[in-house]
């Protein structure tokens, strides 16, 4: 038994002596989630740490967070047990996987340092030397400066291929395939006669039921799928194809431009963009066939017009709004006022989404 005991001792010698280290990982997409490029960051992690003799008390990981915001789960629970000293040590793959901003990377380093952890790089180790903080600095900024150079490049390229040639992307609206560019001729959009079909049909439903929801239910009603083959029509879907002026032939590219947005949520995987219209002095017209006549169209906009109703204008105040999900389908449930809304008593909430399947509670 003392011969155990003493390897015991040994053993927890040893640990005691170790330095205590974090592991952090992360990938931003989806495509890098599927290749498991997560797990070969950590695999490399726990390689590096156990060459060097450091005790991995924790493991961070932010799967399908993007570097562009410091607002992420794991790496706000690292800071926090910084600050509790669980560990003295933190490694990360690069410096891209701890923020894609430069900016970023030197606040949350700098934080790291003053509560006396270090910050380890696999592929750039650093030290305190000025040297290596340039270095650190430099890289950073080349990062940066590559990534806003190929978007860049890649916006400008397609304006001018928009302005040039009348077309640009390969994914056209509903109604329409892509013909890709051969010998003869440069890439074209051609009519898809089976959507097409189902596009003068929307229009046609909503002269008649002035109403996209009453559309999206009769669409259900007939089976008609949408391009990826559900059979739930989105009533913004339908909204797009309603007010889309490729279907009289003056399709736009430059149309819209992205903003960031706020939702008001702590956390986002993404940094969260909405779009807003350009001035359309910058729009670029790019070539469509005509599926829609012109006239149906303008008396589409001005019903459209005269129903739109501003999001969040309700007559009704519902006191579990948005708290109420579906146990079936997941899906939010709706307010359902009785009266003139002036009293709470007698409004219910119920599954829209259920409802419009017919399903029974």
């Amino acid at each position: 038994m003392l011969p155990n005991l003493r390897f015991c001792a040994i053993v927890q010698i040893r640990l005691k002596s170790m330095r205590k280290a974090a592991i952090y990982a992360r990938v931003s997409t989806e495509k890098q989630e599927k290749e498991k490029t997560i797990e070969s960051q950590i695999e490399e992690l726990r390689k590096f740490c156990e060459r060097n003799g450091f005790l991995i008390v924790r493991e961070y990981v932010d799967d399908g967070w993007s570097g562009e915001t410091l607002a992420r789960p794991a790496l706000d629970q690292l800071r926090d047990d910084a600050s509790r000293k669980l560990f003295e040590v933190v490694c990360i793959h690069s410096p891209d996987r701890l923020a894609r901003k430069f900016i970023y990377q030197g606040l949350v380093i700098e934080e790291l340092k003053k509560k006396g952890i270090e910050v380890i790089f696999l592929n750039r180790p650093i030290s305190d030397t000025p040297k290596d903080q340039l270095l650190l600095g430099v890289q950073g900024l080349i990062a940066e400066y590559e990534k806003a150079k190929i978007l860049e490049r890649t916006r400008r390229g397609r304006i001018h291929k928009a302005r040039e040639k009348g077309i640009v992307g390969s994914v056209p609206p509903y109604g329409y395939n892509y013909i890709k560019k051969s010998r003869e001729r440069e890439g074209y959009y051609e009519i898809n006669e089976k959507e097409a079909e189902v596009v003068k049909l929307i229009f046609e439903l909503y002269l008649k039921l002035q109403s996209l929801h009453q559309v999206k239910k009769e669409l259900y009603k007939r089976g008609i799928r949408t391009r990826k083959g559900s059979l739930i029509w989105a009533d913004s879907t339908i909204h797009r194809v309603l007010t889309n002026e490729a279907y009289i032939g003056r399709g736009y590219y430059n149309r819209t431009q992205s903003v960031e947005t706020e939702t008001g949520k702590k956390y986002r995987k993404t940094v969260k963009t909405g779009r807003r219209l350009r001035d359309r002095k910058e729009w670029i017209p790019i070539r469509f066939p005509k599926i829609i006549d012109e006239e149906k169209f303008r008396l589409v906009q001005e019903l459209l017009r005269k129903r739109f109703k501003p999001f969040g204008k309700s007559k009704n105040f519902y006191l579990l709004s948005g708290l109420i999900k579906c146990a079936r389908c997941g899906y939010n449930f709706c307010g359902e006022g009785k009266g003139d809304g002036a009293s709470y008593s007698g409004s219910r909430h119920f599954c829209a989404h259920s409802y419009f399947l017919n399903f029974k509670y």
